[in-house]
């Protein structure tokens, strides 16, 4: 808008309250006493009634705001999946204020599940990491493969939440960063199971690593107190290690059936362990 218009607008509102008290806006009026002569001039056309009062404007409109995500839905029979058990454990993570009451996740015991998972190659760090790991033997031209059952990521997520100066009891204070981890676990409980080898050429082999999955099924299980636990701990920054972590993990409980190491090039089942 015009600097012009803008000073218009204080201006026509003066101006209505002007017509109210009896005066109209415009030249001012003349003193009182005889009028000079003035010349004759051609008639003027009569002045226009002054403008009556404006309408209301209309309030402008709110913002439309957006309706929050429904939450995931939890089918109530078939197999559940991965987003289905995220869905579980955050159920999970709000306790029962009726102590006579089953946990919300009890009615899902006895429910079977599905999870995939793909598989790194191994080494020290990432084998403890990871449920499945694969090696090359460029000399026999195979692919290794080896499995660790136990405990399956549903979730895992690491958030920095900002940066503080932490202090320890002797005054001493540092830099330091906060940071929270939110992990989901399927809990079956450690399983032993043989490795698997494939003979396989080098470009073969390659498509081939970068292709495979474990399919890891199971059925969930538990009691009243339902099919999640999560525990909820702080570790404290120290001088040494400079972050602080604000941990959740909540554990599904369940029972292990089977894993299938699957090509999913082609949806074929390379080799099956049973438990």
């Amino acid at each position: 808008m015009s600097n012009s218009a803008r000073a218009f607008r204080p201006l026509t509102r003066l101006c209505g309250l002007v017509v109210v008290l009896g005066v109209i806006c415009g030249p001012a009026a003349s003193q009182t006493g005889p009028k000079p002569t003035a010349p004759r001039t051609a008639p003027q056309p009569a002045a226009k009634p002054p403008a009556g009062p404006k309408p209301a404007s209309k309030p402008a409109a709110k913002p439309v705001r957006k309706a929050a995500p429904a939450p995931p839905r939890i089918s109530e029979t078939g197999v559940l999946e991965q987003h289905e058990l995220l869905a579980i454990a955050a159920l999970g993570m709000k306790p029962s204020s009726d102590p006579f009451r089953s946990s919300p996740t009890a009615k899902y015991q006895g429910r079977d599940f599905v999870l995939y998972q793909t598989l790194r190659q191994a080494n020290d760090t990432e084998y403890e990491e990871t449920n499945g790991r694969w090696t090359y033997d460029k000399d026999a031209a195979e692919v290794s493969f080896a499995i660790k059952p136990g405990e399956f990521d549903v979730f895992y997520k690491e958030t920095t939440v900002g940066r503080f100066t932490a202090q320890n009891a002797f005054g001493a204070r540092w830099p330091a960063v906060h940071r929270e981890l939110l992990q989901v676990i399927v809990d079956t409980g450690y399983h032993s199971a043989d490795g698997f080898v494939v003979k396989a050429a080098p470009e073969e082999a390659r498509s081939l690593t970068a292709s495979v999955a474990l399919k890891i099924e199971g059925t969930l299980t538990g009691s009243a107190e339902g099919v999640v636990s999560c525990d909820q701990d702080t570790d404290a920054a120290t001088i040494d290690d400079p972050v602080q972590w604000d941990n959740v993990i909540c554990r599904l409980s369940a029972r292990l059936t089977t894993i299938t190491l699957v090509d999913r090039r082609s949806g074929a089942a390379l080799k099956t362990w049973t438990f």
